[in-house]
């Protein structure tokens, strides 16, 4: 007779880790605790956590069996590691709960040092250095976690006070009520992302009207008249050929020159002279006595 066939276990079944487990650890971030959690999980749910609990073994599985699946957990574990930690961890242990024990002990070292160093960036984390309501209330739940799983718990009312304290003063109605009512982290997450939401809207219903006001021959007219007064220009004069404003050599001379007794016709490109005689008339035509009736300057006539 034919033995009895045995199934395979639903862990042999699994043929990409990184896809359940896409945190790669690494002893120079501090992203540890989603790994062990993300990596407990997994063994949950193929009932393999007696390998990293010391627990008791299963029943339905043989030794063989067992240490199959020992030798499949330790390979999950260097899949999920950075290249250069894997190195340094890699013959730490001789099974998974030895490899586990390890790790924890890794990471659990200098607590207070790995919490005063969050402390810090929790502290100082601002609204203005992420991309919205929601990032930033990741990364301050990202801190909160992190400090638990370092014995440093963070109660709720201190997660709230500190995202109220890092927002902008755009959003300083809805942290007032924030202050006053005192919400769960997650209802005052809720109340900011309606607050974003309401300011992105107004954003877009206002910029078509700035734009065909910026276009209405009303603001255009409405910015001429508001320009300073020295940008104002009156009329221009009309242009001539012999404006002496355009042209200064064609400016009239102020005194009359021997050219200007010697002819009557107007110079070319000048403005019309009054022609003049070739001699200087008399001051008086009939001088006062005792003065003689022609003066001395007059030239005398031939008889």
């Amino acid at each position: 007779m034919v033995g009895e066939k045995k199934s395979l276990h639903p862990a042999f079944t699994v043929t990409n880790i990184k896809t359940l487990i896409p945190i790669l650890l690494d002893i120079k971030q501090d992203e540890h605790s989603s790994w062990f959690f993300l990596f407990e999980l997994h063994l949950q749910a193929h009932n393999l956590v007696f390998l990293i609990h010391g627990s008791a073994t299963r029943t339905d599985l043989d030794a063989t069996t067992v240490k199959h699946l020992d030798s499949l957990c330790r390979q999950w574990m260097f899949s999920t590691m950075a290249k250069g930690f894997m190195l340094t961890v890699l013959k730490s242990g001789k099974t998974a709960k030895g490899i586990w024990d390890h790790l924890k002990k890794l990471f659990q070292d200098n607590k207070g040092i790995r919490a005063a160093t969050l402390e810090i960036k929790f502290v100082n984390l601002k609204f203005t250095e992420c991309n919205g309501v929601d990032d930033y209330c990741d990364k301050l739940k990202l801190f909160s976690d992190r400090l638990s799983d370092l014995d440093f718990p963070m109660n709720d009312k201190r997660l709230v006070t500190q995202l109220v304290n890092g927002l902008t003063e755009e959003y300083n109605t809805v942290a007032s009520f924030i202050q006053q009512s005192m919400p769960s982290f997650d209802s005052a997450r809720s109340q900011l992302r309606t607050e974003e939401i309401r300011r992105s809207q107004q954003t877009l219903s206002s910029t078509p009207t700035t734009l065909a006001a910026a276009a209405s021959p009303v603001h255009r007219n409405n910015q001429r008249q508001n320009r300073p007064n020295s940008n104002r220009r009156g009329p221009r004069p009309p242009s001539h050929g012999n404006d002496w404003t355009q042209n200064p050599a064609a400016q009239p001379p102020l005194l009359p020159t021997s050219s200007m007794h010697q002819t009557t016709q107007p110079t070319p490109g000048y403005a019309r002279q009054p022609s003049y005689p070739p001699y200087w008339p008399p001051y008086w035509h009939v001088p006062p006595f005792p003065y003689s009736t022609a003066p001395a300057w007059q030239p005398r006539r031939p008889h």
